[in-house]
Parts: C-alpha cells; sequence; structure tokens
C-alpha cells in the first residue's frame, strides 16, 4: 500500500469516527431528575400510603430550583437544597395522585423526573389496611403451625409404637433439658433464638434454657433414664415432711445449748 492510499484511508477512518461521536452526543438524553420517596412515620402498602412522608429530588450539580407537584398542584417551589419537601397525606383529598418533580439548571435548562402514582389513604382507610395486614400475618402463622403439627402427626402414625417416645409433646416436638436431663414438650409461644434452637422453659426444673428440638430417639432415651433415675424435687417445690424433719435435726446440731 502507498504512503498517499494509507493516509487517505486514515483521514477517512478519522472523519468516520468524529461523525459517530457528533451523532452519540446530539442523542444523549437530557440529565433527568430523579425523584425519591420515603415513609417517616404512617401505612406504607403496595401503592397505598397514609401518614406522614418525605419527597425529594437529585440531579445534576448546577440545580438552582425545583418545584414538586401533586397532580396539576405546587407542593413546594425550593430554590436551594436540600431539594426535599415533607408533607403528610391529611393535607390532600385521599384518593389516587401523581407526584413528579420539575427542577432547573444555571444554564436554563429544564429537567422532568419520573412520575409516581399512589393512593392517599384517609385514616380509616389506613386503620383497616393495617387490620387485614396483621390478621393476614396471623393467619400465615396458623396455618403454618397446622401444617407443621400435620407432619408431625403423620409421621408419629407411621412409626411402630416401640419406634415412638411414650409421652406426647405436642406439635411442636420435644426436647431434653441440658440442666436437668428430662424430656418436655416444647411450647409453642417459645422464640427461635437461632437456627438450630429456642429460649424455652424446662417444665420439669422450670430453668430458661437454649435448646433444639429433640430427636424421638433422643426423648426414648431420655424417658427411659427418667424411670430409672430417681427424680429431682422441681425447682421451688417445699420439702417433704420427712425432708424437712430431717434438716431440723441436721441444723440443731449446731445450735447453742
Amino acid at each position: 500500500m502507498s504512503k498517499a492510499r494509507f493516509l487517505q484511508l486514515l483521514a477517512a477512518l478519522v472523519l468516520l469516527l468524529s461523525a459517530v461521536a457528533s451523532v452519540s452526543a446530539q442523542q444523549e438524553p437530557t440529565p433527568a431528575l430523579a425523584l425519591h420517596f420515603r415513609r417517616d412515620w404512617g401505612y406504607g402498602g403496595i401503592g397505598e400510603i397514609e401518614g406522614n412522608f418525605t419527597i425529594s429530588a437529585s440531579g445534576p450539580s448546577d440545580l438552582t430550583r425545583v418545584v414538586f407537584h401533586l397532580d396539576d398542584q405546587v407542593m413546594v417551589d425550593l430554590a436551594q437544597p436540600p431539594w426535599q419537601f415533607s408533607f403528610s397525606t391529611g393535607q390532600y383529598p385521599a384518593g389516587t395522585h401523581t407526584l413528579f418533580a420539575v427542577g432547573y439548571t444555571t444554564s436554563g435548562q429544564e429537567l422532568g423526573s419520573s412520575e409516581t402514582r399512589v393512593r392517599f389513604l384517609s385514616s380509616q382507610q389506613a386503620g383497616k389496611a393495617t387490620v387485614s395486614v396483621v390478621a393476614l400475618f396471623l393467619g400465615g402463622m396458623v396455618a403454618v403451625a397446622a401444617l407443621a403439627g400435620g407432619v408431625t402427626l403423620l409421621f408419629s402414625r407411621g412409626r411402630k409404637a416401640e419406634d415412638r417416645p411414650a409421652r406426647s409433646y405436642g406439635w411442636a416436638g420435644g426436647a431434653v433439658c441440658p440442666k436437668c436431663s428430662r424430656p418436655f414438650g416444647l411450647h409453642w409461644w417459645a422464640p427461635n433464638v437461632t437456627w438450630s434452637g429456642k429460649l424455652d422453659r424446662c417444665s420439669n426444673c422450670g430453668r430458661w434454657i437454649f435448646v433444639g428440638r429433640a430427636s424421638a430417639a433422643q426423648l426414648m432415651a431420655a424417658e427411659a433414664r427418667e424411670q430409672q433415675e430417681p427424680q429431682a424435687p422441681l425447682a421451688g417445690a417445699p420439702p417433704s415432711p420427712g425432708e424437712a424433719l430431717a434438716r431440723e435435726l441436721e441444723d440443731s446440731r449446731y445450735a447453742d445449748l
């Protein structure tokens, strides 16, 4: 290839790259104004809100003014940062509204944000929605508990009598107390503190312990130990008459005569 031909190709390549860069610059979108929404206090469901909220905007560093709109109504016209506005839904009519912001830069450029459609609830509507959410949550917990109990019962029925503990420990299952080594039924209200254990109170010794659900074999072994070994008195239980008399005789050895 001759030197002249090479220079012609190089010049054509430079012109092509310049044209591509120019088109890209022309097609580059105008910097948008980002809209943010934060709940300070109140109810916030899917597309529904009630209470105190803060709306804010962010954009280029040369912003000089931001106007927040609710439908065709100006909520606030800000002339200095921070570009945010706190409001209560009770200040506006209940129903579906459109929130958006318009910003202005030092060069006179106008920037629009995306629109957010949200439904403002009254306090009565928000109260009903909260009750519905709580009821749904509690209903789910009851359903999960019932399902767990049904599965436990189903597997228990499938075992032979000699493969099952002698006692019934309830749908939550049984555990072996690490303090007194006796089996007891886990309480349904005991909170899960780790992935493998609960904070529960032993029904035998009365102590609060971290314990996990025991297997059928572990419960059967604990039941067997309990039958072979003398049972210790429950924590806080009064001594028997014989124990009280023996304790008094022992204490009298050290009495001054």
